[in-house]
């Protein structure tokens, strides 16, 4: 009696590093003035520069508080492309985090030295360009959205922060660390 070929499961792409505990931000978010460049000392978070591509997705959103969260921190174990990540992640819907989580996790991480590594995170981000058709989906909302690739490393004094289509060819390099809500990731 034969048992049948014999399914080989793929290697996870990211493994849990582990998880961070955020706090709650009371009003509203406003991403023009959480991350203004600004490295001086009284800076909260220290920002050094932002691409233009973050300016052009996010420069004008407004987020309402979302309370007290907690993020996973999973490392890459495999040079790998957005989307084979994000289906790791449980797909769109549960890849993306809030832009104030990110600025959050940045200032958790200034406030203990701790600046090393550059992070990757997913924001949710209204379609816009022909490019990002192929990669929309409907959110919970029924508004057509489609994931944004949020790159951010210390630089310079301060954080450097980038967006990124999640649509390129851009591979992400074993090591990399991703945040994400996403409490399925083992």
């Amino acid at each position: 009696f034969s048992k049948g070929p014999e399914i080989i499961k793929p290697e996870p792409l990211l493994e849990l590093f582990g998880t961070i505990n955020l706090p709650a931000i009371t009003g509203k978010f406003i991403v023009r003035e959480r991350f203004a460049v600004n490295t001086s000392d009284d800076a909260e978070v220290k920002i050094s520069g932002r691409s233009k591509n973050f300016d052009l997705y996010f420069w004008d959103v407004i987020e309402e508080a979302i309370g007290e969260s907690e993020l996973n921190i999973q490392r890459l174990e495999k040079n790998s492309v957005d989307g084979l990540i994000i289906g790791e992640l449980g797909g769109s819907e549960n890849a993306g985090i809030f832009l104030q989580q990110i600025w959050l996790f940045m200032r958790e991480k200034q406030a203990k030295g701790e600046t090393d590594g550059w992070f990757v995170a997913y924001k949710e981000d209204k379609v816009r360009f022909p490019e990002d058709k192929p990669f929309a989906y409907t959110n919970k909302k029924g508004e057509h959205s489609v994931l944004r690739a949020v790159p951010f490393g210390w630089v310079g004094g301060g954080w450097d922060v980038n967006a990124n289509l999640v649509s390129g060819s851009l591979v992400w390099h074993d090591g990399r660390q991703f945040l994400s809500g996403n409490s399925s990731v083992t």
